[in-house]
């Protein structure tokens, strides 16, 4: 009888010995098990693609009325996502012909299976800066977007559902008046700025005017800003709650106020605005962005240079300039499409002469520029040297060295990486 239940007991023994070592054998570890990849392949893919009436741009643009046509041209390129697979498709579809419809088709390299949803895009947008004619905008702001959905892959053909293309921006024809004057037509509008929340576009017609088309992202009761530079005068107006809606055709008579003209030792705010003081400024509900110290042409502005009211601290000519592009990307661009950066020797010299000082040796005053930036409480400091952003040699720049109590001089030969004051300029 023990012999028995001995054996009973050594076959338990052996039973849950082979059972744990056929669970440990078989036992299956979920990190270890190998992903299905995905399939790349080439496809080829061909879409009818149309335009709707209501679209409002493409590469050509006509007007009719109050109507703005689009059509396809020969060859015009779209790019494809694939929503469902989150990822950009390589290659693109062109057009095969022209006119409101065509065939889009082209080879493509990724992943794609039946149910898949596509976006297929025109163009890439640039809409920061603009010369106010149909012509750039169809050229540089035509972004479309239309979602189709694939019925069928065989072998590498892919087939999907029509694309229907809608712009993702309304075009805006803008005729500037003055308000002060009965209406007038500001025919002198040599620059437009419009400013959406953060978003400012600038537009610089080829020659002054008062009609000006403008791309803009669509919005919906938002406020628009616009800053007009007529000769030497800014004008305003703003909307506090505009809407546009994309792939329309709007057009806008706007009746602007004249706000200050452009004077050296008047302040500009980051509204585009002229003011007297930075109290005047901050009374009109907006921040004084820089003095204005020259008004001219050079040194690749359009209506002259203001200088900042305070300085960026001691950076290498590196950092000054990363600095001077922190301003743009923080503040905007107030100054109807004015860009901040660090002044080079040439935008010291015209701020002085403006100011009615002398750069040339031995005879060297700053009382002018200091002067008027005393006004405004944002004095240069005597004893600093500040960045001249003009190479003297290889690996070399200049600085503005603020020596005595009345007189400056350039020095030559500074190495890029010395840290020295920063005071940028806004050429606007």
């Amino acid at each position: 009888m023990k012999k028995y239940i001995y054996n009973i007991y050594m076959l338990a023994v052996l039973f849950l010995t082979v059972t744990a070592c056929t669970k440990d054998d078989f036992s299956l570890d979920s990190s270890a098990i190998e992903k299905e990849q995905p399939v790349i392949k080439t496809y080829t893919m061909t879409v009818n693609a149309s335009k709707g009436e209501d679209v409002a741009t493409t590469r050509a643009l006509s007007l009719d009325g109050t109507t703005l046509n689009s059509t396809w041209a020969v060859n015009e390129e779209v790019t494809v996502y694939n929503v469902t697979k989150s990822a950009d498709l390589d290659g693109t579809l062109k057009a095969q012909g022209a006119g409101t419809s065509t065939t889009l088709s082209g080879t493509l390299t990724g992943t794609i299976e039946k149910n898949d949803v596509l976006t297929l895009k025109f163009h890439s947008p640039s809409y920061a800066s603009q010369d106010g004619t149909l012509d750039y905008i169809a050229a540089n702001c035509d972004y479309a977007t239309a979602n189709v959905t694939v019925s069928t892959v065989v072998g590498d053909n892919v087939t999907t559902d029509a694309a229907h293309f809608v712009n993702q921006q309304a075009i805006v024809k803008f005729t500037l008046k003055d308000k002060e004057n009965g209406g007038a037509l500001l025919d002198g509008t040599t620059k437009l700025a419009v400013t959406v929340g953060s978003n400012s576009y600038t537009i610089t017609p080829a020659s002054a005017t008062s009609t000006l088309y403008v791309a803009i992202p669509g919005i919906s009761g938002q406020s628009i800003t616009l800053n007009a530079v007529v000769g030497t005068k800014i004008y305003t107006f703003t909307n506090p709650s505009a809407t546009f809606a994309n792939s329309q055709y709007y057009t806008v008579g706007v009746w602007m106020t004249h706000q200050g003209t452009i004077e050296i030792g008047k302040l500009i705010g980051q509204n585009g605005c002229i003011y007297a003081n930075a109290a005047a400024a901050t009374s009109a509900g907006t921040t004084a962005a820089g003095m204005i110290a020259y008004i001219g042409s050079a040194s690749n502005c359009t209506n002259g240079l203001a200088i900042a009211l305070a300085d960026d601290g001691d950076k290498s000519l590196e950092g000054a300039t990363n600095a001077a592009a922190a301003k743009n990307r923080s503040t905007g661009l107030p100054v109807v499409g004015g860009t901040w950066r660090v002044p080079t020797k040439a935008d010291w010299e015209h701020m002085l002469t403006a100011c009615g000082d002398n750069y040339d040796e031995p005879n060297w005053t700053t009382t002018g520029l200091r002067g008027k930036l005393q006004t405004v409480s944002a004095d240069i400091v005597m004893g600093n040297s500040y960045w001249a952003n003009t190479p003297s040699s290889s690996g070399h720049s200049y600085v503005l060295s603020f020596g005595n109590p009345t007189g400056a001089y350039f020095q030559g030969g500074i190495v890029n990486t010395e840290e020295h004051k920063v005071r940028a300029v806004l050429a606007f």
